[in-house]
């Protein structure tokens, strides 16, 4: 085993100790010389090692800000939170500015922010039996003051809190709160950089309970005004209450040049550690991510298929349009109340800039606002809503960058993910409900244009802030990430990521791609809601430049000359939208998305979506070691949720029936198994010249809370199923009929029976 230098193995007792060490280890290898990442998870706000730590060995950020502005609010917006110690580090950066500048600035000028790890953000607590406020402070680290609390408990709800302290970043106040907070905000600071401008002063033990002090106040004035509507005193179980900076957050810091990741990963470890809680998974390296580009060479070679017209690429119209009005019927039978909000799916790609499109190729009914981010360049207040972001450059716009290779990326993706060319005609006189919001990811620096590690965790809050249930996604990244893992489990009741699968035709293993290895199996999301895409031709067979794998990627979709859009400069820099039709995984997913949204509309929850879109496909036996659901997708049988569906054989073709199975009680023999037909999600035949059909069966899983988590029998002959039989019953002709297994393709129940 290496042996770690000696100044890591003696314990590291102040940041100072720490910053020394990375600065007398030397300059870093050559193969170390390249820009270097890291995810960090910073456990608790009490940490001043870390808050050192990170500001030594990361890149700082310089902004200009103009006179007036409030550094105390661009660090909270920046760090979660305006930790004092930070704030004594930024002032010994800056030459010439004090304290008086952290709550407004003097004059305009260029601030240089050190690097920073986010602090935990407030947390939404339920209350178990025999839970206190003091249990869960102590649970959780949080620093409170108790009697404080109680105090503001039992004051007349007229009489104002005497408690002075800044609110944190995570309560809906504005940053920084009001201008007496500011004050204290202010002072509190001050007495702390007096107090540790002296050497023994500033030893750990000491920054450590100053710390902790500050962050009693802020966070015992947060709950109060976070919970007015509990009493702390009686909490009751099924009761909900904000506790903040209870959660730990991530964020990615750019290491400074010479400065190896192993002896920076190891001081980030010894600074949590010092907090008292295991850095376990709490630090790793981190690589930029990719964006999964198109194939535009050897497309002919790829997609040996020919493409269906349009009419029927890459969706089905008329079957669409059909399945979606006899959905509406059936719920305004059923008196069901159809949803009103639209279900939008944020485009997270290259960016997006014709929200003013004379063409109308994007309707500005389809385009969605998001709440902007809390991140102003200039420190300013942020406006409620925007067309986009950029999540990379921290900017309230998405539009994309001049000279960016595959700038228009993201438009041909978002031109597939509202359902394609061929649904313009019907988007603009029957609108359909689903919407769109736009991330782009891309940024600039220095001489190369570069997607940030943490864009896709920060993408999961970004979308659960903005209530959007699905994220389409062409990105990659070559490194298992646990800050992207993390948030994904942390919002999979919430938030469905549809990835691409990639365009370099190999195998997901061993060569994995994240996110998409996290899809297929619900095993490999552990708990997040992934759907990764593959991409078929023109005939439903997997374009050879299409990843696979039956653990890894759910299902594929057309992906081949896929009819969208693509942009264009004329007129001396004026843009235009023009057509185009395009090749790979990245537009093979978007339709995925689309389906989704819909499927979101009619009232699934992005849990059951992914079940559907599993159990849903057109079956192919050759499919078994390529995707995990062994198919491709059917759009209409995908959607037609409010129907039992079945595709029987009728002489040379095969019809796809809307109505009622009758005998779902009923007993089948298959694959020398007996199950109930009403625990069957799936059951589908598919012909094999000369030989019993193959029978592709998924059984209902044992955890309901997960649906796709479902059994996935391996496939097995269909022998001797000819004397066995469905009962249905036609929702059109209202005739009932016995259709036998020998003549059924695909049996689909549906998710709102009767």
């Amino acid at each position: 085993m290496r042996r770690r230098p000696a100044l890591v193995r003696a314990r590291l007792h102040t940041a100072e100790a720490v910053a020394a060490f990375l600065l007398t280890v030397g300059p870093a290898s050559a193969k170390d010389q390249v820009t270097s990442y890291l995810n960090i998870q910073a456990p608790t706000q009490v940490a001043p090692d870390l808050v050192a730590t990170v500001a030594r060995i990361g890149v700082p950020e310089s902004i200009d800000l103009k006179a007036g502005a409030s550094i105390q609010e661009v660090v909270t917006r920046r760090c979660g939170g305006a930790d004092p110690l930070y704030l004594k580090l930024l002032l010994e950066a800056n030459s010439g500015l004090d304290i008086d500048d952290v709550v407004e600035l003097r004059s305009s000028r260029s601030v240089l922010f050190p690097a920073c790890a986010t602090l935990p953000a407030a947390r939404a607590q339920p209350i178990q039996s025999g839970d206190s406020i003091a249990t869960i402070a102590k649970a959780s680290q949080i620093p409170l003051n108790l009697d404080r609390i109680e105090a503001a408990a039992k004051r007349p709800p007229s009489e104002p809190s005497t408690i002075k302290a800044p609110p944190p970043p995570t309560v809906a106040m504005p940053p920084g709160g009001t201008n007496a907070l500011k004050t204290i905000q202010y002072e509190k600071t001050k007495e702390i950089i007096l107090k540790t401008q002296t050497g023994d002063k500033a030893s750990q033990k000491y920054m450590q309970e100053l710390s902790k002090n500050y962050y009693s106040a802020v966070n015992t004035q947060a709950f109060i005004d976070a919970n007015k509507a509990s009493d702390p005193r009686r909490l009751q179980p099924g009761q909900t209450i904000t506790l903040p900076g209870a959660e730990p957050t991530w964020s990615t810091i750019r290491l400074r040049p010479g400065i190896a990741p192993e002896a920076a990963i190891q001081a980030v470890s010894d600074a949590i550690a010092a907090t008292g809680v295991s850095p376990a998974d709490r630090v790793e390296p981190a690589k930029l991510a990719s964006l999964i580009a198109p194939v535009d060479k050897d497309v002919d070679a790829f997609c040996a298929a020919p493409v269906p017209p349009s009419s029927s690429w890459p969706l089905k119209i008329s079957e669409l349009v059909e399945v979606l009005a006899s959905n509406k019927e059936e719920m305004a039978q059923r008196k069901v109340e159809q949803k009103t909000q639209k279900a939008t799916i944020l485009i997270l790609d290259s960016g997006f800039d014709f929200f003013d499109n004379p063409g109308m190729a994007f309707s500005s009914g389809y385009l969605v606002r998001v709440k902007g981010q809390d991140l102003p360049k200039g420190g300013g207040p942020t406006p409620a809503n925007y067309n986009g972001v950029n999540l990379n450059t921290k900017q309230n716009t998405p539009v994309s960058l001049q000279g960016f290779p595959d700038r228009w990326h993201g438009l041909g993706v978002a031109g597939v993910a509202v359902g394609g060319r061929p649904l313009e005609p019907l988007r603009r006189f029957a609108p359909l409900p689903i919407g769109v919001a736009f991330a782009n990811v891309v940024r600039r620096t220095e001489n190369r244009y570069e997607i940030s590690p943490d864009t896709l965790f920060q993408a999961v809050e970004f979308a659960a802030k903005n209530d959007i249930p699905i994220i389409n996604v062409s990105l990659s990244i070559d490194q298992r990430s646990a800050a992207l893992e993390m948030a994904l489990k942390r919002r999979g009741e919430e938030i469905l990521l549809v990835s691409a699968a990639g365009n370099d035709g190999r195998r997901m293993e061993p060569d994995a791609l994240w996110p998409a290895a996290l899809g297929g199996n619900t095993e490999n999301g552990d708990g997040a809601t992934i759907v990764t895409v593959g991409a078929h031709d023109g005939q439903g067979n997997r374009a050879t430049f299409s990843r696979y794998s039956a653990k890894t990627v759910d299902l594929l979709a057309p992906g081949c000359r896929v009819p969208t859009y693509t942009g264009e400069e004329v007129d001396g820099g004026k843009l235009r939208i023009r057509p185009a039709s395009l090749t790979g995984t990245s537009f093979a997913a978007p339709v995925v998305s689309f389906v989704a949204a819909l499927l979101h509309n009619e009232g699934l929850s992005v849990r059951e979506i992914k079940a559907r879109l599993l159990t849903s496909v057109d079956a192919h036996d050759g499919f078994d070691k390529v995707v995990f659901s062994r198919g491709v997708l059917n759009a209409t049988k995908a959607l037609a949720v409010w129907h039992d569906l079945v595709e029987v054989r009728v002489g040379d073709r095969t019809e796809i029936r809307l109505g009622q199975v009758q005998n779902k009680d009923a007993l089948l023999t298959l694959c020398e198994e007996d199950f109930r037909l009403s625990e069957v999600r799936k059951l589908a035949f598919t012909a094999k010249d000369g030989q019993p059909p193959d029978l592709h069966l998924w059984k209902a899983g044992s955890n309901p809370t997960i649906p796709a988590a479902m059994e996935r029998w391996n496939l097995c002959p269909a022998k001797d199923v000819g004397n066995q039989s469905i009962t249905f019953t036609d929702s059109r002709t209202g005739d009932t009929e016995e259709i036998r297994l020998s003549t059924l393709v695909d049996y689909v129940p549906a998710w709102y029976p009767r």
